[in-house]
Order: structure tokens, then sequence, then C-alpha cells
């Protein structure tokens, strides 16, 4: 049975570490308590925001193309800089909820490597949020994705694509 690869196990603990951190920036808590607010500590209503924050307000781009490496960026940075990947998307989506009393996690997508079917790879991060007492999947690098789809359930546009 594959299993991940030290790097990409590494990489999995620092994003998963990451999460306890982010919530806590002052600008988090700023707009954490401003959703909470905002949807009177409703639960959905707190999760489907942030995930229009994560979604429609960050564009997408790897990280590849943007800084030419992985990147790995707290959430403040990718609020005010507007663009990332997933993970980027991810954690703020995560941090959002969270910063508002929501409970969200990041969700790692492993693949097998290509090169070695035995190790994995992490080649996606999505989210989880437990609203109404069940967990529902955020996919937040598709545009049209709703809360509570994962990647495939996500409609497509008329030429048969994803928008990002």
């Amino acid at each position: 049975m594959a299993e991940p690869s030290p790097k990409e196990l590494k990489k999995w603990r620092v994003l998963q570490d990451a999460q306890e951190h982010d919530l806590k920036t002052p600008l988090m808590q700023r707009l954490g308590h401003f959703l909470a607010l905002l949807c009177n500590g409703n639960e959905r209503r707190i999760a489907e925001l942030a995930l229009c924050m994560a979604n429609q307000c960050i564009a997408y781009e790897s990280d590849i193309r943007r800084v030419g490496h992985e990147d790995f960026d707290k959430p403040d940075n990718v609020w005010r800089r507007g663009v990332d990947d997933c993970d980027g998307k991810a954690r703020l989506f995560v941090a959002l909820c969270r910063a508002a009393d929501v409970r969200a996690e990041l969700v790692p997508g492993w693949k097998p490597d290509e090169l070695n079917p035995n190790e994995l790879w992490l080649s996606h991060v999505s989210a989880k949020v437990r609203t109404g007492g069940i967990w529902l999947p955020v996919e937040l690098t598709l545009k049209r994705a709703q809360l509570g789809e994962v990647g495939q359930q996500v409609p497509k546009e008329g030429d048969g694509k994803w928008l990002r």
C-alpha cells in the first residue's frame, strides 16, 4: 500500500501545524469576528461567506508559476495579495471559520507518485467545515464550488472545463 513520502508528509505536517497559528493573527481575528457578527453566529452562513472570500476573492495561481517554488504563505498575506493556490485558499478559509468559532480543518489530497507508485504526493489541499452537526467538504479552487461539494461534483463550464 502506498504511503506519503517523508518530504510530502513533512509538507502536510507544516500545513496542519499552521492551522492553530493562522487564526490568531489580528487580521484573521477581525475578519472572523466580523463574519460572526454579520451572520449572527449562524455556522452555515459563516462557512458560506468564508468560502466566498477564499474562493471568489482570491484568484487561483500555482505557487510554482507565482514564485517559482512551493510556498506555504500565511492567510493574512494571501488575503492582502489576492492570489494563491489550493493550500493558501484552504488555509484562509479554515482561519476565517475558526476565528468565527466554526470548526474547520484542512484536508489533504494524496495521489500516487508517477515515478514511484509506492509513494504518495500531496497534490491538493481542500478543507472541511462542521455545520449543523455534520462535516461538509469544501473545495476552494473551483469557482462554481458550493459548500458540501467535492471537486468532481462541481459543475463544469460549457467547454467541459472547471473555472478557476
